[in-house]
């Protein structure tokens, strides 16, 4: 169906993934990097899944199961374990 492509609002939504989803992306994550260091900002990646569960409770009303806290505790240890392995940092 080629009438997609058409669409204007289509191509705004590729516009937006492409120009402020990925580049602004990439651009705060070699922010990130220069400024934390590669080993700090990969372990800070882990943390999505927690934020992106807070933004769902938030915005979209969901519940937290018993398992997401489950997970978000796991992923908290490791996060601690992880930055403070070999000295913690700078």
């Amino acid at each position: 169906n080629l009438d997609r492509f058409l669409d204007p609002v289509n191509w705004m939504n590729l516009v937006f993934l492409g120009v402020l989803a990925s580049a602004a992306s990439f651009v705060l994550w070699s922010a990130a990097c220069g400024r934390l260091g590669v080993v700090k900002t990969t372990v800070a990646l882990y943390l999505t899944p927690l934020v992106g569960v807070a933004f769902a409770t938030v915005f979209l009303g969901e519940k937290v199961t018993w398992l997401e806290a489950a997970g978000g505790c796991v992923i908290l240890v490791g996060v601690a374990v992880a930055t403070k392995a070999k000295g913690g940092g700078k």
